[in-house]
């Protein structure tokens, strides 16, 4: 049998010396913990084939693609089948109708051998916790100590990854799908939206890249009076954009926030809130914002339709419809338009932003159901695509066909960055090519820089600007107890429909400043001091774990 790569000593001592701790934490766990499981099963490295005898497991998903119809179909879920022995047979839910069809399948009560609930897609009422005890996902704690040497060293190894892939009780109830580069180096992806700006609108009216809000104010103001702009700036439905950009600059943000390292706030509630609804209060009367803002959904992207035909000047964008996208898709004849990043604004010069789109180590989640009849060999198999061949297999696809190693690195092939019409791909964008040649996000180890390859660098270089900001004000991904979420989402959606409400009111003018204090007393009324309350005590247990 053929032995893959084994992680570096280093990071097998530090398992050595953090698993007493995994251990201790994990003293409230069921008995599908795996407990019984005897010492001499430990499994240091993972050999070729995994199963000699062709194991298969299931596996629901939310996933689609378009050029194919079922990861079943996709080259490099075959070739993983081929080179381990274990063949995962995949059932691909559409995006909209991953909620739906989530809480149908746990009805059933009849599961599949592996859940992949995304970044949150989905997730178990009640949490991992309830999910262990309601006897439907395995306490993987000791099984992962047991068969799983390379997942569990990168976990040994990054107190953050250890953190954030244990529940409040100290259990695993999912494996993790972990961002690294392409050398199998956990490496969080850098921020991949952000505030762009028409570089060639600068340009053309003499004037520098704003950092300041006064600077936004200006350049808006131009683009208003010297282009025309229809919409000088684009935002979201709620007056905000994902990235939180303009709210930050007042040291809050849209929802829960760290108010400082230890203590959890709600932006709405706070002065820093009001003095960002009255900015935005004033550039909607000057004419600096979309007048329609609440039915164009920009908080993401800057609509085609804006941004292709000189209606705006500055939004948010994903780092790929950067630069000059909208005429390479052929959505506008104006050969010069060049939507570049801009970091996210602040009140004075020289200061840096609080907050940008956080990607964490930790991705997907992957739970095993209690319905698996052969854990050990399932994660023997999970395992392996925590090498960097499992890795490479994932995310590059077959060696000779979609990508070659240039000194140890992996480089696309042609089929993959200049397909022709003999290969059937001409006129598909470089992700569906990925998804047909490769599985891209799931278990294991998922290099992002991958994409540094398949898109040009002009655009990737967007995530390098926007990643300059800092992330003070970022609330970690905390979880709620089940009581405390029965409580607290009923409250809190009354909340939230006021909040958007009385934004919206306020940003557009249709309602008057003066109440503005009638609208903190309503949120007090709602309760939300005691949603607070549970947003730190979740915080708490969070940083106890």
């Amino acid at each position: 049998m053929r032995k893959t790569k084994q992680l570096t000593s280093l990071i097998l001592c530090a398992f050595l010396a953090a698993s007493a701790l995994v251990s201790c934490n994990s003293g409230n766990s069921s008995t599908n913990g795996g407990d019984d499981i005897p010492e001499s099963e430990i499994v240091n490295e993972i050999t070729l084939p995994i199963s000699e005898d062709g194991a298969a497991f299931d596996m629901w998903v939310i996933w689609s693609n378009t050029y194919i119809e079922s990861l079943n179909e996709n080259t490099a879920v075959q070739l993983m089948a081929e080179k381990t022995g274990v063949t995962i047979n995949y059932t691909c839910i559409p995006t909209e109708a991953g909620t739906e069809k989530f809480g149908l399948l746990l009805a059933s009560n009849e599961y599949p051998d592996m859940i992949n609930m995304g970044e949150d897609q989905v997730t178990y009422p009640g949490g991992g916790d309830k999910a262990i005890d309601d006897g439907v996902f395995v306490d993987l704690t000791k099984y992962v100590e047991t068969y799983m040497p390379n997942y569990r060293g990168y976990r040994a190894s990054d107190e953050l990854l250890n953190k954030m892939t244990l529940t409040d009780q100290g259990r695993m109830y999912y494996i993790a799908m972990l961002r690294s580069d392409s050398d199998a180096n956990i490496s969080p992806e850098p921020a991949w939206v952000g505030m762009t700006i028409r570089q060639d609108w600068l340009d053309d009216l003499g004037l520098e890249m704003p950092e300041t809000i006064a600077d936004w104010e200006t350049v808006l103001t131009a683009f208003k009076d010297e282009k025309g702009a229809e919409a000088p700036l684009m935002i979201g439905p709620t007056g905000t954009v994902l990235t939180e950009a303009f709210t930050s600059a007042y040291g809050v943000l849209s929802g829960f926030y760290m108010k400082d390292a230890t203590t959890v706030g709600y932006g709405p509630c706070e002065e820093g809130y009001r003095q960002w609804i009255e900015l935005f209060r004033d550039w909607y009367a000057k004419g600096l914002i979309d007048p329609n803002f609440i039915s164009n959904n920009a908080s993401m992207v800057i609509p085609t339709e804006y941004g292709a035909t000189g209606k705006t000047g500055a939004g948010s964008n994903i780092w790929g419809l950067t630069r000059k996208y909208y005429y390479e898709m052929g959505s506008t004849d104006d050969a010069n338009i060049d939507f570049v990043a801009v970091k996210a604004p602040t009140l004075n010069e020289g200061e840096t932003a609080q907050y940008k789109y956080v990607s964490y180590p930790v991705s997907h989640k992957i739970a095993v159901t209690t319905a698996c009849e052969d854990i050990p060999t399932l994660l023997k198999w999970m395992d392996y695509q925590y090498t960097r061949e499992g890795m490479l297999i994932n995310a590059y696809g077959t060696e000779g066909e979609t990508y070659t190693m240039v000194d140890n690195e992996p480089v696309y092939t042609d089929i993959m960055l200049h397909p022709t019409e003999d290969d059937g791909l001409l006129g598909v964008t470089s992700g569906d090519r990925l998804a047909i040649y490769a599985r891209g996000d799931g278990v294991g180890l998922v290099p992002w820089d991958r994409w540094d390859q398949a898109y040009e660098e002009d655009k990737r270089s967007c995530i390098y600007v926007w990643d300059a900001d800092e992330t003070s004000l970022a609330l970690p991904q905390v979880t709620m107890t089940e009581d405390e979420g029965n409580e607290y989402n009923p409250i809190f959606a009354q909340i939230q429909t006021l909040v958007q409400e009385k934004t919206v009111a306020y940003i557009m003018g249709t309602e008057s400043m003066d109440t503005y204090d009638d609208f903190l007393a309503s949120l007090k009324s709602l309760n939300i001091d005691r949603c607070i309350e549970i947003q730190q005590a979740a915080f708490d247990r969070y940083n106890a774990r």
